[in-house]
């Protein structure tokens, strides 16, 4: 797909990455939303002994950009939602709540 990866690296050591790809919509999902080409981040890892030094938000400014420079008019991120720091970062980076994907995991309990 369209998109990027981007790697940083501590003394030739892999420290974080991010990836992100454009996400085209077909014909039948512009029948139920906006038209858009949206730029997707796929996955943001960092360590944790680098979590809260600003490799994160390097990372996300270089893939932003990325995807942007690729012709992407909105972006989006997936983020697990018992993963409160995550979410947290997200936010801080203007996204915002749009789906929620609940799971159900005891099937057949009657619950």
């Amino acid at each position: 797909k369209n998109g990027c990866v981007i790697v940083a690296e501590s003394d030739r050591e892999v420290i974080a990455f991010v990836g992100g790809y454009i996400q085209d919509q077909s014909e039948s999902d512009c029948l139920q939303t906006i038209p858009a080409r949206s730029g997707r981040i796929g996955e943001l890892f960092v360590t944790a002994e680098w979590r809260g030094r600003g490799v994160g938000s390097a990372l996300m400014a270089a893939a932003e950009e990325a995807l942007l420079k690729d012709g992407a008019d909105v972006l989006r991120v997936e983020v697990f939602g018992p993963n409160k720091l995550a979410h947290a970062f997200y936010e801080k980076w203007g996204y915002s709540d749009r789906v929620f994907d609940m799971v159900k995991t005891d099937v057949g309990t009657g619950n």
